[in-house]
């Protein structure tokens, strides 16, 4: 017989912090299972912060491509800045505007060269071998001429209007102008200037099948068999030199960004530097940039070679006895130089298959390269990033690691669950990032489940508590606060700049969060448990008073593993709840609590206990 509901005493479910997703339901008793939007501090589960945009939809034309790096700077003036490079360009914001800062390659000075059809937005473009990928920018510096009966594409020749391209042929392209042209014409529009910006690099790696794609004589080449051949997208790389920026687009040239009078300021081409590149870094101790995945002096590209300028001139990179240029094959195991981070006074290199540790010696040699570990390479150009000394990545064997003077696997108890779910054709948008306020490492990862292939998951690592969550969040960059007060992000709209940890809303929307328990037994589930009340203990975030909002709390009981689930719930909760009546039987019980905040009310959770007792054997 059950005892009555006045004298059931109360038990505390007591579930260890992060989340764990190495068991079975059961197996993984006393932990969480699931979470999104939750962290866990003290040893407790929190909300996380939310977002908040940081630039008026106004200014969404003027910034375009998906996000694949984001830096912060502060010039000579003080003046604070983001830097943004997209598979189209790059581009600078002060967080109120954003400027196209994409290097002019070259400038065209013509006429009548626009046609329209009516009914339609696009103008065809006509310039003989333009040499332009799709999705290149072109700067209308001056085109007054109305044309199609209706479109003017820039009537004030003091400010540029930037259009991305659709290449038709070698000879010409259109681009959109949002104007739906009333008539059309062919071979007008007048005078005209154009600036041609640096080209567009793809937003998804692509695999071409086939005989004879490939590198001539590599793989998949002639006479070789049919195969998948990877040809990848637009990544940027880049490093603070000075107060001014060194950046390299993925196979391209080397750029610098001067923002000692403006942040406005374009990039240009360093042309004295090596063309076609991976990565840049920039050695403080003498001043040296160093490119990495690079050609030789000969022009002979080398996916592990390492290239460093003579101190102080990055003009200057043919090695000869007046300087100290040189360079620096990478005796790896591997195929190609994939990362390289910043570890306190040392530089690591991360290959597909190895870690090098790079050091400054000065001499003839300048740096010296030393192995310090092997079969740990890095999974993608920007999944690695360093933390107060201590460097962590995400490896492309289905672990992650820390290197603080050797390497370690790190214990991930969501392991499977990430690797598992990845999506093997877009690994190389993985972005690893560092929420300093928190101890957090941060991977924003495509799941299989993502609808356009982009960042739709993210994976944390409490580096001071030592545990792991989960959860929902696209973000395709992130930079950790400093520069700005807050800590910065993108999602897959350029446009989409976001002040993270900023209040508890996602933005002008509710910030939906979750977090479930591990089904729990007694007596190794001998017993059927019966359920009659439980007593939430949640308070605001800011001071630990009563929860001032509302959460839904719903409780699971079944009879065996797989068994068939009874739900009760979900229960309204407040801080002010004292209790929760119910009655719920099984041998296995689980939790799941709820919220979503539109109103910037954090929550932490305390003890949460449930009157539960024997209630039979059957």
């Amino acid at each position: 017989m059950s005892a009555t509901l006045q004298d059931q005493r109360l038990t505390e479910l007591n579930f260890k912090v992060g989340v764990i997703k190495e068991n079975t339901e059961l197996d993984a008793t006393g932990h969480w299972v699931d979470a999104d939007k939750i962290r866990f501090r003290f040893g407790r589960p929190e909300l996380m912060g939310g977002w908040q945009r940081a630039i008026d939809s106004s200014q969404n034309g003027k910034i375009f491509g998906v996000p694949r790096l984001l830096d912060t700077l502060r010039n000579r003036d003080g003046q604070s800045a983001a830097f943004i490079g997209t598979h189209q360009g790059a581009f600078s914001s002060e967080l109120s505007t954003f400027y196209n800062i994409t290097p002019v390659v070259s400038t065209v000075a013509t006429s009548n060269i626009l046609s329209t059809t009516a009914g339609s937005t696009k103008v065809v473009v006509s310039i003989a071998a333009h040499g332009m990928t799709d999705g290149t920018l072109v700067e209308v510096v001056s085109a007054a001429t109305t044309i199609g009966g209706n479109i003017v594409l820039n009537p004030i020749s003091s400010v540029t209007a930037t259009y991305p391209v659709s290449v038709i042929d070698d000879d010409s392209f259109t681009i959109d102008t949002g104007v739906t042209a009333a008539a059309t014409s062919a071979a007008t529009g007048g005078a005209i200037t154009l600036g041609i910006c640096y080209d567009a690099g793809a937003q998804n790696t692509t695999f071409l099948t086939g005989w004879g794609y490939g590198v001539w004589g590599g793989n998949f080449g002639w006479n070789e068999s049919a195969g998948s051949f990877p040809v990848p997208l637009r990544l940027w790389s880049a490093d603070l030199w000075g107060t001014d920026i060194m950046a390299v687009p993925s196979k391209g040239p080397l750029m610098y960004w001067n923002t000692s009078a403006d942040i406005t300021q374009r990039m240009t081409i360093v042309t004295a530097a090596p063309s076609v590149n991976q990565i840049v870094r920039v050695a403080s101790e003498a001043r040296h940039v160093l490119l990495y995945g690079t050609h030789d002096v000969s022009g002979s590209y080398d996916p592990l070679l390492i290239r460093w300028c003579s101190q102080e001139d990055f003009t200057d990179w043919t090695p000869s006895g007046i300087n100290n240029a040189g360079d620096y094959p990478l005796p790896s195991r591997g195929s190609e130089i994939r990362a390289v981070n910043r570890v306190s006074d040392k530089t690591a290199i991360l290959t597909d298959s190895d870690l090098y540790i790079q050091s400054y010696i000065g001499g003839n040699d300048v740096f010296g390269f030393v192995a310090a570990g092997e079969q740990c390479g890095v999974i993608a150009r920007n999944a690695s990033i360093e933390y107060r000394g201590t460097l962590y990545w995400m490896s492309n064997n289905g672990q992650f690691y820390q290197y603080n003077g050797r390497v370690q696997p790190l214990a991930c108890t969501v392991l499977r669950f990430i690797y598992d779910n990845l999506d093997q054709n877009n690994i190389d948008k993985i972005y690893a990032a560092v929420n300093s306020t928190f101890d957090e490492i941060m991977w924003f990862y495509p799941s299989v489940d993502s609808p356009d292939g982009e960042n739709d998951r993210y994976v944390i690592y409490n580096t001071s508590e030592r545990h792991w969550t989960i959860g929902t969040m696209a973000r395709t960059v992130w930079e950790d606060g400093g520069t700005f007060n807050y800590p910065l992000a993108i999602g897959t709209v350029p446009s989409d700049l976001y002040y993270q940890e900023y209040g508890y809303t996602a933005d002008t929307s509710a910030l939906a969060a979750n977090l479930e328990s591990a089904y729990f037994d007694t007596n190794d589930g001998n017993i059927i448990m019966f359920a009659n009340k439980f007593t939430p203990d949640f308070g605001n975030l800011s001071n630990n008073t009563p929860y001032s909002g509302t959460l839904q709390i719903s409780l699971q009981a079944r009879k065996y593993p797989g068994g068939t689930v009874t739900t009760k719930g979900p229960f309204d909760v407040t801080g002010t709840t004292q209790k929760v009546s119910t009655r719920l039987r099984g041998r296995e019980f689980a939790i799941q609590i709820q919220s979503s905040t539109s109103s910037d009310l954090p929550w932490r959770m305390g003890q949460f206990r449930m009157a539960i007792e024997p209630d039979g054997l059957r």
